[in-house]
């Protein structure tokens, strides 16, 4: 007996198989459909307060044409694009809803058929079985949103009985329940706020062998506030050498263009010589890393008050993280007493951060 066809609802439960997909779609350059879609679904679940801000990005990265490295997807209703706008100033839940099902029609009836004809998925044995922890392309935003989608999905499985439902139709809109709220979790901006909530996120970095784009944000924020020539040249050196340089034990993830910007810089030290790498861990930290701990079950033990200073490896010697954390908390009451900026810049919640 032959076996059954492929269906792209399959997808949404095979992670593998899904960053297949997604490849498949990057290389034909409609990789955008994807993650529009993901982040539409993601959206319904989002707590109000958080709505306005996600809906103005999701708007501008996927529906504008008019904003600045925006990667419109092919609705092609202008009523639907007008009514999104409408919302704009007062979004709800539901507002990317007939967009997301119109994209979802596009997928299903366009690019998945594609995808099966491909050579791609023509080299897979068994589409069904396929399992491949390697991913060609950089990892994104939408990476994270494919793991905390099927992770929800699994837990919404266990919980209901029911996993994913298509959409009947590409326009009407999907019923979601408000009680269901599987979304809610706080910012990484609150670290700087929770120390308990820094240990956490510090021993899930521990665990993902990634702590090292933690420890790099933490001592260059501390770095920028440096007045002393000397001490600044000297400290500049100690960076670059733990966390830039190719061959160092704790080496951040830096593409090419970052890496010769720093490297340039570190000749001619300034309280900015690290800020264009600082900005892009930030973006790694917020968009990927932070989701994903607020999945695990480090952070479902911090609800619970059970995970406080404690270390996943007990062999573990004491590193520099926490030290570096309360000179940064130190340094920002410091600042706050003396009330010279309205606005700490310490806090730099004024980054551009790309999705």
């Amino acid at each position: 007996m032959a076996e059954k066809t492929l269906e792209i609802e399959e997808l949404l439960e095979n992670r593998s198989l899904l960053l297949l997909f997604r490849q498949f779609l990057h290389e034909s350059r409609s990789s955008e459909n994807l993650s529009f879609w993901l982040e539409a679904e993601l959206f319904q679940y989002l707590p109000e307060k958080k709505l306005a801000e996600k809906a103005k990005e999701i708007y501008d990265r996927f529906i504008s044409e008019t904003t600045p490295g925006s990667c419109p997807v092919n609705i092609d209703a202008k009523n639907i694009v007008e009514d999104i706008e409408a919302q704009l100033e007062n979004p709800n839940h539901q507002m990317f809803v007939v967009a997301q099902n119109r994209i979802w029609g596009l997928l299903k009836l366009d690019s998945f058929p594609r995808f099966k004809a491909s050579e791609l998925y023509k080299s897979l044995k068994s589409p069904r079985t396929f399992k491949d922890k390697k991913d060609t392309l950089k990892r994104s935003n939408t990476i994270a949103n494919i793991d905390i989608f099927i992770k929800r999905l699994k837990e919404k499985k266990k919980k209901t009985g029911t996993g994913f439902r298509p959409p009947t139709t590409i326009t009407k809109a999907k019923e979601v329940d408000p009680d269901e709220n599987l979304y809610e979790q706080p910012e990484v901006e609150e670290i700087l706020d929770d120390r308990d909530l820094l240990l956490a996120f510090r021993e899930f970095l521990y665990t993902t062998y990634a702590r090292e784009n933690l420890s790099f944000w933490l001592e260059t924020e501390l770095y920028r506030h440096i007045e002393d020539p000397e001490e600044l040249a000297q400290r500049c050196e100690e960076i670059y050498a733990k966390f830039c340089k190719p061959e160092s034990e704790h080496a951040i993830n830096l593409d090419w263009s970052t890496q010769n910007k720093v490297r340039e810089n570190v000749k001619m030290p300034t309280q900015d010589t690290f800020i264009i790498a600082q900005k892009e861990i930030w973006r790694v930290l917020k968009n990927e890393w932070f989701p994903e701990f607020c999945l695990s079950p480090i952070f479902k033990s911090l609800e619970a008050e059970t995970v406080k200073h404690v270390k996943s490896d007990p062999t573990r010697k004491r590193g520099n993280t926490v030290y570096y954390y309360d000179k940064l908390v130190e340094l920002r009451e410091k600042k706050q007493e003396e009330k010279q900026n309205s606005s700490p810049k310490i806090i730099e919640r004024s980054f551009e951060l790309e999705a």
